[in-house]
């Protein structure tokens, strides 16, 4: 995640999950430093996904902040000097039309035969600074944002081209999340998984 220390202190400085609640249902905590003389802010958001997608192909995700007493007392009041942000975010999960201008301004390079995946993002945050005007604010959530995605897209591609071994050993000791991943990913392109092809190419001979 983005993070600066100089000339000013910005960005995430500690995540922290404070339960799982399900294999795609859990409760994090953000810690965000921002320049002096602003105090720090936190997110607490519950996170979840839609786990039965077998009956259309887009799939749906929420980040939703939650605060004291939420799940049976987990979350707690902030720490003094702390300021609990709201905050909402939505995914939307969805095959990529070939026509959808998105494509036509992205500078990425795809491969002819690669299925790709649109992903619509909406999101709603509220860091309690009265004096600063919301267009800047807005401004700076968007830069923020769009340079996050490029830093995920970027692990994720150093994971798939075996450049991170300890992504690798997460995703091998985690096979029931990563498995609903390759799943749902499966279902939103179209594509067949791997033993679906064999079965298909063993009817034929």
């Amino acid at each position: 995640m983005p993070k600066w220390s100089f000339p000013f202190k910005l960005g995430i400085s500690r995540s922290v999950k404070l339960r799982q609640r399900g294999r795609v249902d859990q409760v994090v905590q953000l810690t965000v430093d921002l320049p002096w003389p602003l105090n720090k802010r936190e997110i607490v958001f519950w996170g979840f996904a839609e786990e039965d997608g077998d009956a259309h192909r887009d799939v749906g995700a929420k980040l939703q902040s939650v605060d004291e007493g939420f799940d049976d007392g987990l979350v707690e009041p902030p720490d003094k000097g702390v300021i609990r942000m709201d905050f909402e975010a939505d995914f939307l999960f969805r095959p990529c039309p070939e026509d959808h201008p998105a494509l036509t301004k992205s500078k990425a390079k795809y491969p002819e035969d690669e299925s790709l995946i649109l992903l619509t993002f909406v999101m709603y945050c509220d860091p309690k600074i009265n004096w600063v005007p919301h267009s800047f604010m807005n401004f700076c959530t968007r830069t923020a944002i769009g340079m996050v995605w490029r830093m995920i897209l970027k692990v994720s591609e150093e994971v798939r081209g075996g450049k991170r071994p300890v992504h690798a050993d997460v995703i091998e000791n985690k096979p029931d999340f990563y498995t609903w991943v390759k799943e749902r990913s499966r279902l939103i392109t179209g594509e067949k998984a791997p033993e679906a092809l064999e079965d298909e190419k063993q009817d034929e001979e």
